[in-house]
């Protein structure tokens, strides 16, 4: 698997919880996978949908750029 988000390369990071593409590629396949992240490079490089879970509800979105934009805006009024 090849990232195409241009952000990917500077996410330092991700090189120190190891081979990332490798590990994906082992637990692809049928089925669900949960992946749980504070990066969101990572999440829109593995993920087409999303969950936000805010205040107890989980809210599931069929676009993960969405859910992306609402964690976000949760975050961003959190901090005011």
């Amino acid at each position: 698997m090849t990232s195409t988000n241009p952000l990917y390369s500077s996410q330092w990071h991700l090189d120190q919880i190891g081979d990332l593409e490798t590990i994906w590629q082992d637990y692809t396949g049928q089925g669900v996978q949960v992946v749980v992240s504070h990066s969101t490079t990572q999440i829109r490089q593995m993920c087409t949908a999303g969950a936000v879970l805010e205040a107890g509800q989980l809210t599931y979105f069929d676009d993960v750029d969405e859910a992306i934009a609402v964690h976000n805006e949760n975050m961003n009024r959190d901090n005011i």
